[in-house]
């Protein structure tokens, strides 16, 4: 820009600004953000989170932590495991769609065995969890 050389430092900086576009990774957006709190994401930053940031997976990881924590009489607790392993059966063969479809019923499950609770019931959680 010393001497007035305007138009050959717009061209610099417009070359500058293509190399740093083309270096930079596209952001992935997905439905859910990545993780909980104090959540520490591992890869680079846009990048596509790895299976063990996958959000179905932690779920089923989660819905087996429930079910440790609360269990249900034993007949839930055996359609609950026998669900949870369909799904990370479907989870392995890359059928997402019938992963999600099989925590949102074992998630059900372990919810209907809950006691009630105050504002919506069985039928109102239930329809929160369909998959469209």
């Amino acid at each position: 820009m010393k001497g007035g050389r305007w138009e050959e430092a717009d061209r610099t900086l417009r070359k500058v600004d293509e190399g740093l576009r083309g270096a930079r990774e596209e952001s992935e957006l997905t439905e859910f953000p990545r993780g909980l709190l104090s959540y520490v994401p591992k890869g680079p930053k846009g990048a596509s989170p790895g299976p063990e940031e996958d959000p179905l997976a932690n779920r089923l990881t989660l819905l087996l932590r429930l079910l440790e924590i609360a269990p249900p009489g034993e007949e839930a607790r055996q359609e609950t495991l026998r669900l949870l392993g369909e799904a990370r059966g479907a989870l392995k063969e890359g059928d997402r769609r019938r992963a999600q479809k099989l925590l949102n019923e074992a998630h059900f499950g372990l919810e209907s065995a809950l006691p009630p609770r105050k504002g919506g019931g069985v039928k109102a959680r239930r329809a929160s969890l369909e998959v469209p």
